[in-house]
């Protein structure tokens, strides 16, 4: 039979056909037509959703290198942001314990996190980063982080001086000044101790002794210090979860 003459026979036998048989006809013939313009719809239905939904940070900041169930970070935050009365309807505040990184071994899960880093404060979205002592003074010698006696209150001084973190704005400088700032070895010295610097600058506080931290985090190292980038667009808030982080 000429090929027209079985597609006549074809076209009447679907114009004339039940309901079900035209809607096999179709499915047989365009079931991946059909499979595929769903999944597309899907996908874009999920990107409008995503972005919909997305907010922007009133707060972000990293905690590397430490240990929670993300429920527990959500409740801990969940309460800072209620006990400060941050707008979360229509912001974000969040602390990420998902991250970790070495600065001697920059495997792939470091580098993804140092990408990550970079990006945020490049926009000014970290608003602070609590790490181990090679970490955090990995980024502290690259001037990474704001000086903290200018944030901070007396009176947050005055209870906080057991917890400062110093770092020596001399050995930054020629870091920086350095051939090669990021394999740069900087010299050891007591970050506790400003008289043994050249040039002390208060960019950090150890952490690791608070309550609150102690019972919802497992932290790699012995010691974790937090910090506030230069770049956050929130240091406000950032101070005010210091005094969080410290409440008694």
């Amino acid at each position: 039979m000429p090929v027209m003459d079985e597609f006549r026979e074809e076209r009447e036998a679907i114009k004339n056909g039940s309901l079900s048989y035209k809607l096999k006809y179709i499915w047989d013939y365009y079931k991946w037509v059909i499979l595929g313009t769903i999944a597309a719809i899907l996908i874009i239905i999920s990107i409008v959703k995503d972005v919909i939904n997305t907010k922007d940070f009133i707060f972000y900041g990293l905690f590397l290198n430490a240990y929670s169930p993300i429920e527990t970070v959500d409740a801990y935050m969940d309460e800072f942001a209620k006990e400060y009365e941050l707008d979360t309807e229509n912001y974000d505040v969040t602390l990420d314990a998902t991250l970790s990184m070495t600065v001697d071994n920059y495997d792939e899960a470091s580098m993804a996190t140092i990408n990550r880093i970079i990006a945020s404060m490049s926009v000014g979205e970290m608003d602070f980063i609590a790490a181990d002592p090679p970490v955090f003074d990995h980024y502290a010698t690259q001037n990474a982080f704001s000086d903290l006696s200018t944030l901070l209150t007396a009176e947050q001084k005055e209870k906080l001086e057991p917890y400062f973190y110093y770092m020596d704005g001399a050995e930054a400088d020629r870091r920086m000044n350095s051939d090669d700032a990021i394999a740069y070895t900087p010299k050891e010295y007591d970050h506790q101790d400003p008289s043994s610097m050249e040039k002390p600058i208060l960019v950090g506080l150890y952490i690791q002794d608070s309550p609150s931290l102690s019972k919802m985090f497992v932290f790699k190292d012995t010691k974790t210090i937090y910090g506030i980038p230069a770049s956050s667009k929130h240091q406000e808030t950032a101070i005010q979860f210091i005094d969080y982080i410290f409440k008694e």
